[in-house]
């Protein structure tokens, strides 16, 4: 499509992009705390804690919204390597016993009081940020001398410490960016045939490792091997939900999955609990809303001139899509049930600060056609005025 074939104008491109962003975080956090409502009754918590922590979640994620929009190219060269850095090693921590500690058969958190902290959400953006920009600045270097080894570090080292946590949905969106990025930039289809070889090598010693995984596959594509109060409870209480919405859902103050009957409601599952409060309108909606989303980072790409931003851009939206899709075939049995959240929607701090700084990066370019040329010290300053 060309640039003037769009359908959102190019002015207009950054207030959708972050309407649509504010519509799916507000969303989220009505739903989160409807279902987490029951749940913390259930289980004697302070709900007003509950709540509270979740709104600092939503205050820090405009904060990063906000630093992401204003971010200049020269100031992602500089910090990225210092980023990348702290990245892989908080990723590589949490494997550390005493370090990173295990919830739900996962090693895959740092805590500190309260709050859980999640590297790989962080590893993300740095592969969004970082392989775009090693590849275009070093372009003619990249299969030199160290460049191959910084551009293939950031998109294999990366997933692959995320599988040894183990969390191959993680692991397999990040492997998705890094490919959209490096077949968009153009890749030499030689080495895409190494690094999907690679890929299935991880995926194969991934399955031996952690047999559950391959598990979740068998049942979800040979559903009579499943046992349906063990391994498919949880999707079958997805799917009971969806369909007890019928076409237009009784209203978020009708719904069973939020008093326990579905595990996981307010994070991996919260597409469900949306589809059985407003049935399949609600379901349809959502599902509208995330495709205006990616069309416009699409958009933001296709009109930015900065041949970085351009692949940055497409990096997010791969994110966004494929979390998105792989979420909501999850839901519907359609894919194994793998922890990827419904991104903006579902509940987690650290997603949803990481992901809030990606959307800030993306209006950046489509507000910019590139990265602003803002110096970051009045950025800065500008912040500590508001």
């Amino acid at each position: 499509m060309a640039r003037g074939d769009s359908f959102i104008g190019e002015r207009s491109l950054p207030r959708w992009i972050r309407g649509i962003a504010l519509i799916l975080v507000v969303v989220g956090t009505i739903f989160v705390v409807i279902i987490s409502g029951p749940v913390q009754k259930l289980e004697g918590s302070a709900l007003v804690t509950f709540i509270v922590k979740d709104l600092s979640f939503v205050f820090l994620s405009l904060v990063a919204m906000y630093i992401g929009r204003r971010v200049t190219r020269s100031f992602l060269l500089r910090i990225l390597p210092w980023i990348g850095a702290v990245g892989f090693i908080l990723t590589a921590a949490v494997l550390v016993p005493g370090i990173g500690t295990q919830i739900n058969g996962g090693r895959r958190w740092l805590v500190v009081g309260i709050f859980q902290f999640q590297p790989s959400e962080l590893m993300k953006l740095i592969v969004c940020v970082g392989l775009p920009l090693v590849l275009v600045e070093r372009r003619h270097y990249l299969f030199g001398r160290i460049h191959p080894v910084v551009a293939w570090g950031i998109a294999l080292v990366g997933p692959g410490l995320v599988l040894l946590e183990p969390d191959m949905g993680t692991g397999a969106v990040i492997v998705f960016i890094s490919l959209a990025i490096v077949w968009v930039w153009g890749i030499n289809p030689y080495f895409l045939k190494w690094f999907a070889a690679l890929g299935i090598v991880g995926v194969g010693t991934s399955f031996a490792i952690f047999p559950y995984q391959l598990q979740r596959l068998i049942d979800v594509y040979i559903p009579r091997l499943c046992d349906p109060q063990n391994n498919c409870y949880q999707l079958n209480q997805s799917k009971i939900g969806l369909g007890s919405g019928g076409i237009i859902g009784p209203g978020p103050g009708h719904i069973r999955s939020a008093w326990g009957f579905l595990p996981n409601a307010n994070t991996d599952f919260i597409f469900s609990v949306i589809g059985e409060a407003f049935g399949y309108v609600g379901s349809v909606g959502i599902i509208v809303i995330y495709v205006a989303f990616l069309y416009c980072g699409m958009q933001a790409a296709l009109n930015s001139r900065d041949e970085a931003a351009k692949y940055v851009a497409i990096g997010i939206t791969t994110w966004f899509g494929i979390e998105t899709a792989i979420n909501i075939a999850s839901c519907i049995g359609l894919f194994a049930v793998t922890g990827i959240p419904l991104p903006l929607v579902s509940y987690g701090g650290t997603a949803l600060v990481v992901n809030m700084m990606a959307v800030g990066v993306l209006i950046n370019i489509a507000e910019n056609r590139g990265f602003t040329r803002l110096p970051m010290r009045e950025t800065i300053s500008l912040l500590g005025r508001a």
